[in-house]
């Protein structure tokens, strides 16, 4: 949706990493340097609209992330993966049903 919204760009790329009380987070842009300027304006366009999100928009991230962790940790080798980097993200192994709450405790605030 990004770059279908700015078709000058070339590449985007995120990065995430939670902790039980910290995270970060990163964006990476590629695009001519000829418009250096404008991706970032789009750039800062885009996180000063992170304060308008709407709640069928929190709705639908909500309802795609679930998907994904309930997909992910079908697999027993996945699952496994998945509890031991909870249990280092937040100091005890988390499954399913505890990220899903987590994220149905989630707002747009």
């Amino acid at each position: 949706m990004f770059m279908a919204k700015y078709p000058y760009l070339m590449s985007v790329k995120t990065h995430h990493k939670v902790l039980s009380d910290t995270g970060n987070f990163g964006i990476t842009l590629a695009g001519p340097k000829e418009k250096a300027g404008e991706i970032g304006d789009a750039l800062t366009k885009e996180f000063l609209d992170l304060g308008n999100v709407k709640d069928d928009e929190v709705a639908r991230v909500k309802n795609v992330l679930k998907t994904q962790f309930l997909t992910y940790t079908s697999d027993t080798r996945r699952r496994m993966k998945f509890l031991s980097k909870t249990a280092l993200d937040f100091g005890k192994p988390m499954n399913e049903q505890d990220m899903i709450a987590m994220l149905d405790k989630t707002t747009g605030d």
